[in-house]
């Protein structure tokens, strides 16, 4: 049972949200309740920090009228999706809000490149495309029952679905779902999915599958404890493993787990960026911050309550804050 209440604390973050109507008590309340080479490097071998790598560091707090849950980086700006149906666009050196836009209900992920920002609205069971420059809404896509995450390639938007247990994917041009990928049922997890080295990554229940893009075929699965976020660097997938407090690595080629990083409590989200891994600890308020290559932590930085979601871009790392209801931008090393 710790295990399975470990595994739904971020359901708060993506699904729990949705449906829970109003003021700031009640969002307090809410989320009280919701969040209590290539060498194999095993737990126990993980080195703990260097002198001649200094960490990152908090260089701008973006306030923000509502809670964001998701944040994404593309098009030159920051984008933040909020639980009052709208999405910021934020100038990342001013940290300005530029635009907002009304999109769907509960906007819970967003994935952008210089074409788009796609959006997923998990209580309308839809995406949103926004142009990624002038933030206006271009169109809408109906998907199956409450999307969770989305991933964008260049000419494809891949959406998984919490309830529907689909993978599906949306033909940018057409603007609809031209393939719907049966990955099983992960209710309440909150499934996360990812673009790179060759393949998409989706999370499920204590797995992560490949999906080939070019056949939309699931090419394998691996086993992985309470994946809570995926995401792909230059020569391995890495998994926020929310019950066992690590970041688990895949081998792309072998397709198996080679590695587990220690991290915080309740690691929830995870980026790479400069060179670093980069792991929002949910129940610590913290990143961690580790060397890709030796898996070495370099820094642990703080940042506000309730934070599950991280993008990189810009030359910083974004963060969003549902407790602070604002986006932290971390530099990458001290003094930059």
């Amino acid at each position: 049972m710790a295990g399975k209440a470990r595994r739904l604390a971020l359901a708060g973050a993506l699904i729990a949200l949705s449906g829970c109507a109003g003021g700031a008590g009640d969002r307090d309340e809410r989320l009280r309740l919701t969040t209590p080479g290539v060498k194999p490097i095993a737990v126990r071998d993980l080195p703990q920090g260097s002198a001649d790598r200094p960490p990152g560091r908090v260089t701008k707090v973006i306030p923000l009228p509502a809670g964001p849950i998701g944040v994404g980086y593309g098009g030159g700006a920051v984008w933040a999706t909020r639980d009052d149906g709208v999405v910021s666009r934020i100038d990342p050196g001013s940290g300005k809000v530029q635009r907002t836009r009304r999109v769907g209900e509960r906007p819970i992920r967003v994935a952008v490149d210089g074409l788009g920002a796609w959006i997923a609205n998990a209580d309308s069971d839809t995406v949103s495309e926004l142009d990624a420059h002038s933030g206006r809404v271009r169109r809408t896509v109906a998907v199956g029952d409450r999307p969770s995450s989305v991933a964008v390639t260049p000419d494809a938007v891949w959406v998984a679905t919490d309830r529907g247990g689909t993978l599906e994917r949306i033909d940018r041009r057409r603007g609809e779902v031209v393939a719907r990928i049966d990955i099983g049922a992960a209710i309440g997890t909150g499934r996360q999915v990812a673009a790179g080295l060759g393949a998409i990554w989706v999370t499920g229940t204590d797995n992560v599958s490949r999906v080939d893009p070019a056949t939309n075929a699931i090419t394998a699965t691996v086993r992985v404890d309470s994946p809570n976020d995926v995401t792909v660097g230059h020569d391995a997938v890495w998994v926020a493993s929310i019950d066992d407090d690590v970041l688990t690595r895949i081998d792309p080629v072998r397709n198996r787990v080679a590695g587990r990083l220690q991290v915080g409590h309740l690691p929830s989200a995870v980026a790479v960026a400069a060179g670093f891994l980069w792991v929002v600890n949910n129940a610590d308020a913290t990143v961690t911050q580790l060397d890709e290559t030796t898996g070495e932590v370099t820094g642990e930085i703080e940042v506000g309550a309730y934070s599950y979601d991280v993008a990189a871009g810009g030359g910083a790392i974004w963060v969003q804050s549902y407790g602070e209801q604002a986006v932290y931008r971390i530099d990458p090393r001290r003094g930059t």
